[in-house]
C-alpha cells in the first residue's frame, strides 16, 4: 500500500520532535482510518504521513509536534490500537511484540536527544499506567545497565513474550493478552528503507541481510545498518528491509548500491526501493532519489519540507518529486 501523506501545514514555533510510531496493522481499512483520526486529535501535532504495508501487516504513523503535546496524541493512538488489534489473530512478515509496537522520539528542532529520552520515559510510564501493558525502554531512554536493544526484545515476537515472565521498565510482568507489550524511547533520526528483489523466494533477501549484519563492523558502507530478508507474498517479490540508524554517516545511495551488487552476485535483480515515513535530506547523500531506486519519493517525505529551519547541514536533494 502506498504512503499517504497529509497536505503540508505550518508547524508551531519552538521545539519539534518526530515520533515514527509503529502499529501492528497494515490491512484493515476501518482500523487504519481510526488510527489516522486519533493521530489528528491535536492541531499542534501534525500527522505528516502514514505508510501501511499488507505483507508486513504494519503501519508507521509519522508525527511532528511539540514534545509536551505528543504524549496525549500517542495515548489516543494507543487506545485505538489496543482496543482494535488482537495479536492472537495477527500475522505478518515484520517482527512485532505489541499492537502499538514501537514508539520512538527523535529530535528535530530546538530539542536534544536527552530531551527525547526523557519524553520516552514519560510516555512509557503513561502507556503502562493507562493501558496495563508492559513497556520496555530502549535506545537513549533505557535504564543504565539494561541492554534493552530492540532486536533482542523482538526475538520470538509476541508469542515468545506471552510465555515469558517479564521484567519491563514499566507495567505488569506479563504481556497484555491481546495487545502484547510496547517498546518506547528517544533515539536519533533513523531511516527505514526497503529494497525489493525480483524473486518470490526470500532466500536471496535473507542472504543479503545476513551479509549486512555480519560484515557491517568491517565495511564502513554498512555502518549502523540493520537488515532483514522477507517475502512479499502479495506481490510475488522478496525484500531486504533495512534501518539506517546513522543516516548522516551511511546514506541511502551507498546502501542501495550494496544491495544491488549483492543481488546481482546471487543472480537476482534489485527493483524499486521505498522510504518509509520521513527522511532527512542528508540521508540522500546530495543525490536524486532515483539514485537509490526511489524516483517517486514525495516532496513531503523530506523532513525539511515540514521544518525548513531544521539543522541537517547543507546537504539537500537535487530534486524532489511530487
Amino acid at each position: 500500500m502506498p504512503t499517504h501523506l497529509t497536505p503540508s501545514r505550518k508547524l508551531p514555533p519552538g521545539p519539534i520532535v518526530q515520533c515514527a510510531l509503529n502499529v501492528s496493522e497494515g490491512i484493515g481499512q476501518d482500523v487504519l482510518a481510526a488510527l489516522r483520526e486519533a493521530a489528528s486529535c491535536d492541531p499542534a501535532v501534525t500527522l505528516a504521513g502514514v505508510h501501511s504495508d499488507p505483507d508486513h501487516n504494519r503501519s508507521v504513523l509519522s508525527l511532528l509536534g511539540p514534545p509536551e503535546r505528543l504524549p496525549a496524541v500517542v495515548c489516543a493512538i494507543a487506545r485505538v490500537a489496543i482496543d482494535r488489534i488482537d495479536l492472537r489473530q495477527h500475522s505478518g512478515e515484520h517482527p512485532r511484540i505489541g499492537a502499538i509496537d514501537v514508539v520512538p522520539f527523535s529530535p528535530i528542532r530546538e530539542v536534544s536527544l536527552a530531551d527525547c529520552a526523557d519524553l520516552g520515559r514519560t510516555v512509557g510510564r503513561l502507556l503502562a499506567e493507562r493501558f496495563e501493558v508492559p513497556v520496555f525502554l530502549y535506545e537513549a531512554s533505557r535504564t543504565p545497565g539494561r541492554a534493552a536493544l530492540l532486536p533482542a526484545i523482538r526475538t520470538g515476537g509476541f508469542e515468545r513474550l506471552a510465555q515469558t515472565a517479564l521484567s519491563p521498565d514499566f507495567g505488569p510482568s506479563a504481556v497484555h493478552p491481546t495487545a502484547g507489550a510496547v517498546v518506547v524511547g528517544g533515539r536519533n533520526p533513523l531511516v527505514a528503507f526497503n529494497v525489493n528483489l525480483n524473486t518470490a523466494s526470500p532466500d536471496c533477501a535473507k542472504r543479503i541481510a545476513r551479509d549486512i549484519r555480519t560484515s557491517r563492523g568491517q565495511n564502513p558502507v554498512l555502518s549502523g545498518v540493520r537488515a532483514l530478508g522477507i517475502a512479499l507474498e502479495s506481490r510475488q517479490l522478496s525484500q531486504v528491509s533495512l534501518n539506517l540508524t546513522r543516516p548522516f554517516d551511511t546514506d541511502l545511495v551507498q546502501v542501495f548500491d550494496f544491495v544491488c551488487t549483492q543481488a546481482a552476485l546471487l543472480g537476482v535483480q534489485a527493483l524499486q526501493s521505498e522510504v518509509i515515513g520521513l527522511v532527512p535530506a542528508a540521508a540522500a547523500g546530495a543525490r536524486d532519489s532515483s539514485d537509490f531506486g526511489c524516483p517517486g519519493l514525495l516532496n513531503s517525505q523530506w523532513i525539511e519540507t515540514w521544518v525548513r529551519n531544521a539543522d541537517y547541514g547543507n546537504t539537500s536533494p537535487q530534486s524532489e518529486q511530487q
